[in-house]
């Protein structure tokens, strides 16, 4: 007896064609993946340098803030605070600073987040997809 025949097809076309759209399929699925997740490395790249530059701040802040105590705590000793109110100022402005860095990073990362969100959403889709065309058969 012959291979059953579907449209004027033999089971092995079927076959390949079954193969090749699955093929095509995860390929897809795959490139689809890989874009979303060198969008998120792009944002990654763009917010850590403010991290970093925010990170550094902070701590030139903390050395900062160091020198002012020590030279408020020489000048409680002494009688001029130039030094001091020097020091003080200049910690608060690296610590603004610092915080706007850290603000603007923060919120790249977490507006973007790891997850790639496009490529699962198509598979949920995917996903319910199969579900109908199985029960449909």
């Amino acid at each position: 007896m012959a291979n059953p025949i579907y449209n004027d097809k033999t089971l092995t076309q079927l076959l390949q064609e079954v193969k090749d759209e699955l093929r095509d399929f995860a390929t897809t699925r795959y490139e689809m993946l890989m874009v979303e997740i060198k969008e998120k490395l792009r944002v990654w790249k763009l917010s850590l340098p403010m991290l970093a530059v925010a990170a550094l701040l902070a701590f030139g802040a903390f050395m900062t803030i160091t020198f002012g105590l020590v030279a408020l705590i020489g000048t409680l000793i002494g009688t001029d605070y130039a030094y001091a109110w020097g020091a003080l100022a200049v910690s608060v402005l690296y610590l603004i600073v610092a915080g706007i860095f850290g603000y603007l990073g923060y919120r790249e990362i977490t507006a973007e987040g790891m997850k790639p969100t496009r490529t699962l959403e198509v598979l949920k889709q995917d996903q319910q997809w199969i579900k109908d065309e199985t029960r449909a058969a």
